[in-house]
């Protein structure tokens, strides 16, 4: 794949992201679309298998862009898990 490829894929898989993220509602949900996305057999390990082919300079770039992008996503996700963590503890609670 070449180098403007690997960029438009990683700029898709964040797209879509936003996108497939606003339906997630449960921790259980949430924790299948972490691994959908950053697992081993995610979609940013299937950009990164493709990363051997490019040239040096433009792994690095593209390193430099999908670390931003996983980043990105880590955070999305780490602050809904707390969020509904945090509302199933105060629902427990209140019972």
């Amino acid at each position: 794949m070449s180098f403007n490829k690997l960029l438009d894929k990683i700029s898709e898989i964040e797209n879509a992201f936003h996108k497939d993220f606003q339906e997630v509602i449960t921790s259980d949900e949430l924790k299948n679309f972490r691994s959908k996305i950053l697992g081993k057999g995610g979609e940013i390990s299937k950009v990164l298998k493709s990363f051997k082919d490019e040239l040096p300079e433009e792994r690095r770039r593209l390193g430099e862009k999908l670390n931003e992008t996983v980043d990105k996503i880590e955070k999305f996700i780490d602050t809904r898990l707390n969020k509904l963590e945090h509302d199933q503890e105060t629902e427990i609670k209140e019972e």
